[in-house]
């Protein structure tokens, strides 16, 4: 599992390496910040891509081998959720 905040690339971009440093100072767990990479992208055209309603929810997305969305949940992380996931990949 890796976390993907998304943030305008075009609009900050610029600000990378301090944006990035305030991530790793602000998620203080080391295994948490090992899978969290920043995209710094056009957000619309990726929540687009992935079918994604807002930019104001967190996503949970399953990829398949070949990057195809298998299962989205929506909301904070619980293990409701990651039954779903674990079904959808049986």
């Amino acid at each position: 599992m890796i976390e993907t905040p998304t943030i305008s690339g075009k609009r900050w971009g610029w600000m990378a390496g301090f944006i990035d440093g305030g991530m790793r100072s602000g998620i203080p767990d080391p295994e948490a910040r090992a899978r969290t990479i920043t995209l710094y992208t056009d957000v619309g055209t990726f929540r687009q891509a992935l079918g994604l309603e807002s930019e104001d929810t967190i996503y949970g997305v399953l990829l398949d081998e070949q990057g195809a969305v298998v299962e989205i949940v929506e909301g904070d992380f619980d293990e409701n959720k990651l039954a779903d996931f674990a079904d959808s990949i049986e």
